[in-house]
């Protein structure tokens, strides 16, 4: 990240990454309880592949919400390491 670009310009895309992350891991969370839980989900091939899809989503929710959050601490560790070294 340049630490020219201050968190307010990217502040928009920081809050959709975390709003559809969480989205993203609520609903597939829900499906993935849904087909471990009861046997008769898993009874067809159609929904193991549903369930397949639903924590190939889930995994990625989970790394565009740490996506995110990484973008905020690591503008805070770059906006205090230059206070620190003089540079503004």
């Amino acid at each position: 990240m340049n630490p020219s670009i201050h968190i307010g310009e990217q502040a928009p895309v920081i809050i959709f990454r975390i709003i559809i992350g969480t989205i993203s891991l609520f609903g597939n969370g829900i499906i993935l309880y849904i087909t471990l839980k009861f046997k008769k989900f898993r009874a067809t091939y159609c929904n193991c592949l549903i369930a397949l899809l639903a924590f190939a989503e889930f995994v990625l929710g989970i790394g565009m919400v740490i996506r995110a959050l990484y973008s905020i601490f690591i503008y805070e560790y770059i906006k205090d390491g230059n206070e620190n070294s003089g540079y503004s």
